[in-house]
């Protein structure tokens, strides 16, 4: 029984390019072989990095083609990577040399999978391996399957794939919808993994909207994308797109039209080794599609991007109140770090703010020592408007603190190679730094003003564990309160037989997913985890799990709204309401149950991790910690130390660790009978 509450609209989606036709392709075999792809399919001769830097063609690049029959899709990857280096963890493939495809049944679908498959050519992992991600809704009645073959290649290897429509459970025909997202990783020892793509996003596991828009067609002939297009911020006045190219269309002249109207031009040279033009258009450009042309002909499309002006390019020109420490009974006025900026972007513009002390009362000038925010709500000349938040720390009067002496102490790590004797007898150089920084920041950021903020209301006892995130958890009950933060959307699962019993009260497991399942789509939230555990069986208990923002991490006040909400609808024990989650989940387990202990009866946090310092906060909440010894997105030690010092605490907490497993161990966790049977034995400190 599914009872959904939808509490946030979701998003406008991004103007994209017409869909591309996806040719019919015949006789492919998956050997890895591209001796049967000549003049066939839809050649995508570039691919380009989602936000680093462009990267030189000789140290990484690829290349893919693409085609349909009646039985499946068919891709052939070429990479040129001149080192070799895989991920030793089957569902940490991603996160080093690496092909990600992603498949829908269209743009924004909610019907889609993931596989991410390594070549096998380092000298510990010598054959290929691959690991599916099932984000599909519907029930296809059977586990995802894709045929794979790689073909070492001087310089790099050629990955071939076939996905089956029965992944989709749909039937093909021509004009029918389809999209699909490559993403080509490299990850060189000692160096941060870099990306190619073809939609020029990385966060298609997360945002099914981020990919290539296509439709079939029954032409047989072959086809290219030699052109890529990039939206780039550039100086006040204008912004670019970065166009990449093929070589052969080096000293061209590439230009963006849309209805018969240039927008800007740019002529193709060498960049890192690639063919760009950077074209410059006006801000004030419409977003949508427009067409890249070349010779007075159409060579490929773009789009300019959905988000308005305001919020794009002012998104990194900080909102400040200088000074952001005061020591007056005077609030000062916010402005824009760059106001010529602002004035260029808005136009004639108009702010007005309001102020509230650390209760969240508004107030018109700071009288008391503590905490302040400052909304501030900016009008432009076309009406507008866009809000900014600031912190702001009211000090004793008249205290010219930059004047006073400041003592640091700093533990720098052995790396730094020096003497921890010097580092002590310098702790007025040391503090006197720490001062002027602090100071200088100020006509940047309200940074200083989080800090002293949270250190004066910080006590080691309490549910926080930094400045920064109580003042992250301040602000979500403000803008809660003023209207500004909407609640979490939310799945409420109910068992069977609910309604036979209008008097019986049932525990309730309170579920948070993983950062791959954030976003407005609550469908996201039923693929793996828990949900799929309780849909299967006719489990004896209440599930509810919230979905996390995009972008976002979960808040522990945001939460209890939800639950507070829930316990006020349904029939739900209060002393046998239990928290469980993965990943980011896990982290959010061990926090909620930090902030809120005496709710809860028990929390099972999986690959996830806390805060050792707050162990105390757990000593009357039971805890069974599950993570994969081999995991390398978040180290087993992140739960070994909480386990270890709650105990040490006098609480009550056990770990269970899986040998040889990644980050994946919510698998085997949630397959455990006696977690279920653990987590419905526990009843809320207290109780009877």
């Amino acid at each position: 029984m599914l009872a959904p509450l939808i509490l946030m609209a979701a998003p406008l989606l991004a103007p994209t390019a017409a869909p591309m036709p996806l040719p019919r392709v015949s006789e492919i075999t998956i050997d890895g072989d591209a001796a049967d792809w000549p003049e066939q399919g839809l050649a995508v001769d570039i691919l380009t990095p989602p936000r680093h830097s462009l990267i030189a063609p000789d140290d990484f690049d690829a290349t893919l083609r693409l085609g349909w029959d009646d039985t499946g899709v068919f891709a052939l990857v070429t990479v040129h990577d001149d080192i070799n280096s895989e991920d030793n963890q089957i569902q940490s493939l991603w996160t080093r040399d690496s092909v990600e495809f992603f498949l829908s049944t269209g743009l924004g679908s909610s019907e889609r999978y993931q596989f991410v498959v390594a070549p096998g050519l380092s000298e510990d992992q010598p054959e290929l391996r691959f690991y599916p991600y099932d984000k599909r809704v519907t029930d296809q009645g059977q586990p995802l399957s894709a045929e794979f073959a790689r073909l070492p290649i001087e310089g790099g290897y050629i990955m071939e794939a076939y996905f089956p429509w029965s992944n989709l459970g749909i039937q093909p025909e021509a004009d029918m919808p389809l999209a699909f997202q490559l993403i080509v990783n490299d990850a060189d020892e000692g160096n941060a993994r870099v990306r190619l793509t073809w939609f020029p996003s990385g966060e298609t596991s997360q945002n099914k909207s981020d990919m290539q828009a296509l439709i079939l067609s029954e032409e047989s002939g072959g086809s290219s994308v030699r052109f890529a297009a990039t939206p780039r911020e550039r100086e006040v006045i204008l912004t670019e797109m970065e166009v990449v190219s093929t070589p052969d269309s080096l000293g061209q002249t590439l230009t963006l039209q849309r209805d018969g109207q240039d927008l800007g031009s740019g002529i193709v040279q060498t960049v890192s080794g690639r063919a760009v033009a950077r074209i410059a258009y006006d801000p004030e450009t419409p977003p949508g599609p427009v067409a890249i042309t070349m010779d007075g002909k159409v060579v490929g499309q773009c789009a300019i991007p959905t988000p308005g002006k305001a919020e794009t390019t002012l998104s990194r020109n900080n909102f400040v109140f200088d000074p952001c420490l005061l020591s007056s009974n005077a609030f000062p006025r916010g402005a824009f770090a760059d106001p010529v900026l602002a004035a260029h972007v808005l136009g004639e513009y108009t702010v007005e703010t309001q102020f509230f002390n650390a209760a969240m009362e508004p107030v018109k000038s700071p009288e008391t020592t503590g905490r302040y925010g400052a909304v501030s709500t900016i009008t432009a000349a076309d009406g507008s408007q866009l809000k900014r938040y600031n912190t702001l720390y009211r000090m004793s009067d008249d205290d010219n603190w930059v004047r006073e002496r400041f003592r640091a102490s700093v533990d720098f790590p052995p790396s730094f190679g020096l003497d921890p004797a010097v580092t002590e007898q310098q702790q007025t150089i040391l503090g006197d730094w720490f001062k002027y920084s602090m100071d200088d920041s100020m006509t940047r950021n309200d940074d200083a003003a989080v800090l002293v903020a949270g250190l004066a209301e910080f006590t080691p006892d309490g549910p926080y564990s930094g400045p920064w995130e109580k003042n992250m958890q301040w602000w979500k009950k403000l803008k809660r309160g003023i209207g500004d933060e909407p609640l979490y959307l939310y799945l409420v699962f109910l068992p069977e037989g609910y309604d036979a019993d209008p008097d019986k009260q049932w525990p309730l497991i309170f579920f948070l997913h993983g950062a791959g399942e954030r976003g407005d789509d609550v469908n996201a939230m039923v693929q793996r985890g828990l949900v799929t555990r309780m849909k299967k069986e006719n489990a004896p208990y209440i599930v509810v799990t919230p979905q996390c923002p995009t972008n976002e991490w979960w808040d522990p006040d945001s939460l209890m709204l939800i639950l507070d909400e829930v316990e006020a609808d349904y029939r739900i024990d209060p002393e046998r309401i239990t928290i469980t989650g993965l990943s980011m989940g896990g982290f959010g387990s061990w926090q909620l149950g930090q902030c809120y202990p005496e709710h809860f009866a028990a929390i099972a946090p999986i690959c996830g991790g806390g805060h050792p310092e707050a162990a105390a906060r757990y000593v009357d909440l039971p805890v069974w910690a599950f993570h994969g010894t081999a995991d390398s997105v978040v180290v087993p030690e992140a739960s070994i130390e909480m386990v270890e010092a709650v105990n040490a605490a006098g609480g009550n907490a056990k770990l269970t660790l899986y040998p040889d497993t990644g980050h994946d161990s919510w698998t085997q966790a949630y397959n455990e009978p006696e977690l279920y049977e653990w987590l419905l034995s526990q009843k809320r400190a207290g109780s009877e």
